[in-house]
């Protein structure tokens, strides 16, 4: 997530949450606390934060 917000590359922080679940479910990895859906949100931004960089919610 890191490299996702250091870089200028707004791409990079937005995969479809279709890819994520897909590439999750290949990855053959089993876990109790991530999901996609936990990914996915760790990208979304408080209200005042979209204020102060001049952004409305989507």
């Amino acid at each position: 997530m890191v490299l996702g917000w250091a870089s200028d590359n707004p791409k990079l922080r937005q995969h479809d949450l279709k890819t994520v679940r897909q590439r999750f479910s290949q990855s053959g990895i089993a876990t109790r606390c991530y999901t996609p859906d936990i990914q996915r949100s760790g990208f979304a931004l408080p209200q005042h934060i979209l204020d102060a960089i001049g952004k409305t919610s989507p």
